[in-house]
């Protein structure tokens, strides 16, 4: 889930805006060929990105939906852990495309 995640500001710097600034996620997936993919973005409200992640999309019968559902995983489970390391409670805010194609 965290392949290729890439923290784009030092983790003092990554904790001091998340504890104070609201944050937008966007995530998305896609299958070509049979194989599939990931990737989502964290960023301030200003557009400041924080934090950038990609990977494979494993399963059965891949879709675009599942491989949607992977970035959505990666995501919740990537903040899950900032809130269990770190007790960080604000609040963020997640868009994905989920229009398959």
């Amino acid at each position: 889930m965290f392949d290729q995640l890439e923290l784009l500001l030092p983790q003092q710097a990554l904790f001091q805006v998340l504890t104070t600034e609201s944050v937008l996620v966007g995530s998305d997936g896609s299958v070509q060929e049979e194989k599939g993919s990931f990737a989502w973005v964290a960023s301030t409200r200003d557009g400041d990105r924080l934090v950038q992640c990609k990977g494979p999309a494993f399963g059965h019968d891949l879709t675009s939906y599942r491989a949607e559902g992977h970035g959505l995983l990666s995501v919740i489970r990537f903040f899950l852990h900032l809130h269990q390391q770190w007790h960080i409670t604000n609040e963020f805010t997640v868009v994905c495309d989920n229009k398959s194609s």
